[in-house]
């Protein structure tokens, strides 16, 4: 487990988009340039008017090395909080007294505690990679940002 996702990401490619915010679109390419020229062919970039009369007409896009985010799911359980939320769902019949005391659960330590959430954590993250599950996030992981391109229309487009 130590660490490594269930379903790690796949490799790393040049994703663009026309806004900052995205949406990001694959452009399946690990050179730059052919992802450039991906961008403008899948329209996954804005349009840009000449700077002065004679300028060519531009597009521009957002690019960034990137890949989806897969989440470990086994990283959202809280053991401290499962416990006592079971404890409320005890309270009716197999809690505490009528006083209040004696609740089943006072005899799980914080060892205890500590202890079913690396077994429950570890099976959710077992579960996941068994199953095959990505749970790939919306959010990219693009560890050097974003870098805005400007490129000529191509030849006869204008």
């Amino acid at each position: 487990m130590s660490g490594q996702h269930p379903c790690p990401a796949g490799e790393y490619t040049w994703w663009a988009a026309a806004h900052e915010e995205g949406p990001f679109s694959d452009t399946n390419c690990t050179n730059k340039d052919e992802a450039i020229r991906e961008a403008v062919h899948i329209g996954a970039v804005q349009e840009l008017p000449p700077h002065k009369d004679g300028d060519p007409w531009e597009f521009g896009a957002y690019i960034g090395w990137a890949r989806h985010n897969h989440v470990n799911l086994s990283g959202y359980f809280d053991a401290e909080d499962w416990i006592d939320r079971l404890g409320d769902h005890m309270e009716d019949e197999d809690g505490p007294d009528e006083n209040g005391c004696n609740h089943p659960l006072e005899d799980v330590s914080g060892d205890d505690v500590r202890a079913l959430g690396e077994a429950v954590r570890s099976a959710i993250w077992h579960w996941q990679n068994r199953r095959a599950i990505k749970c790939k996030s919306y959010w990219l992981d693009m560890p050097f940002g974003l870098e805005w391109v400007r490129v000529e229309y191509p030849d006869g487009a204008s």
